[in-house]
C-alpha cells in the first residue's frame, strides 16, 4: 500500500466578503496564506487532496478553485504534473468524503509551486481552476481540490497551514475515495491550502461577514511522518 508522508511535523471559520445585495462574490477558505508543511505519496502514484465547505444559508454555486502547492526544494519539481481540479457532492451530507460524488472538475497541471526547506513559513501562490458551475443548497457539504498525478516518492504537492486546525482537510490514494479516506490531521495538524470561489446568495438580514463551522470526518489510510 502507498503511504502518505509529512515532511514536517478558531473552530473552521471560512470567511466571505459580501455586500447588502443578494448575490455575493465568496471565497471558501480555511488557511491564512501560508503553509508550514507539504504532503504527499512515498512512491509514483496518485493523489486525491480536499477541503471540506458547506453551503450557507441561501446557497452557494461554485465556479473555481484554487490551489496552492507546495514541494520540498531540490526535489523532483511538481510544477507541470498532471492535476485535475475536483468538485465532489455529499450524497449523505456527513462531511465524509467516502461516498463523495464528482460533479463538476478540469482537467490541468500543477501550477505556481512553490518550495522550501522545511521548517518555515512560506507565502503559497494560488493557482485557479475555472470549472464548470456547480451549485448547492443551503446547508450541503461539498469537497473541493484535486486529483494530481507524482512521478516520484519525494515529491509533496499538498502545501498545508499548520496553524488551521478545522478537522476538514481529507486526502486519498488514488482517483477519488474508493480505496479509502484519510483525515490530513491523521498526518499532520493543519488544513489544506484549497478554496473554493464562487457565488452566494445572503439573506439581507445575514449580509457582511459569513461564518461556517467545518464538522469532524472519519477515515484512515496507512501514513508515515518523517523522524
Amino acid at each position: 500500500m502507498k503511504n502518505i508522508c509529512s515532511v514536517v511535523a478558531l473552530a473552521a471559520t471560512l470567511t466571505a466578503l459580501a455586500t447588502a445585495s443578494t448575490a455575493n462574490a465568496v471565497t471558501f477558505s480555511f488557511d491564512d496564506g501560508t503553509f508550514e508543511d507539504v504532503v504527499g505519496l512515498t512512491s509514483p502514484g496518485t493523489l486525491t487532496f480536499v477541503n471540506r465547505f458547506t453551503a450557507p444559508a441561501g446557497g452557494f454555486s461554485v465556479e473555481s478553485i484554487s490551489v496552492a502547492f507546495g514541494d520540498v526544494s531540490g526535489q523532483p519539481t511538481i510544477n507541470g504534473a498532471p492535476f485535475t481540479a475536483a468538485l465532489y457532492g455529499d450524497p449523505n451530507n456527513d462531511g465524509s468524503p467516502a461516498d463523495a460524488v464528482l460533479v463538476s472538475s478540469l482537467v490541468s497541471t500543477a501550477q505556481n509551486v512553490q518550495t522550501s526547506t522545511f521548517p518555515s513559513s512560506v507565502t503559497g501562490v494560488f493557482a485557479t481552476y475555472d470549472i464548470p458551475d456547480f451549485a448547492f443548497t443551503p446547508g450541503q457539504n461539498f469537497f473541493v481540490g484535486g486529483v494530481i498525478t507524482q512521478s516520484s516518492g519525494s515529491q509533496r504537492p499538498g502545501s498545508v497551514d499548520t496553524s488551521a486546525t478545522d478537522s476538514a482537510s481529507f486526502a486519498a490514494v488514488g482517483s477519488g475515495f474508493g480505496a479509502g479516506v484519510t483525515p490530513l490531521n491523521d498526518v499532520v495538524t493543519g488544513d489544506w491550502l484549497i478554496r473554493a470561489n464562487g457565488v452566494a446568495v445572503v439573506p439581507e438580514a445575514n449580509a457582511g461577514l459569513l461564518a461556517a463551522f467545518a464538522l469532524p470526518a472519519v477515515g484512515f489510510i496507512a501514513f508515515r511522518r518523517r523522524k
